[in-house]
């Protein structure tokens, strides 16, 4: 399944956006195998949120976002994963 989700995203710079990222499982995973990409995961549930803000292997390009408005300027690739992850 990860791989699969994998190739629907985009590769157009050098970050990506996660909305709905939930307890940040996928976005933590991606972020650890693609090292050279900044990983945001947005969720706006704090429960779910803090969970992934406080995972012993988060990795530096790993970066969760309470909001979508968060989400830098320069971030255009952004992937929706309601329902999907």
């Amino acid at each position: 399944m990860y791989d699969a989700l994998c190739r629907d995203i985009p590769t157009g710079s050098k970050s990506v956006a996660f909305l709905n990222s939930g307890y940040g499982e996928f976005a933590l995973a991606y972020a650890l195998s693609h090292k050279d990409r900044k990983v945001f995961a947005c969720e706006q549930d704090g429960d779910k949120r803090l969970l992934a803000e406080n995972c012993a292997c988060r990795p530096a390009n790993f970066i969760s976002l309470s909001s979508p408005r968060e989400i830098p300027s320069d971030c255009i690739d952004i992937v929706d994963l309601n329902g999907k992850a």
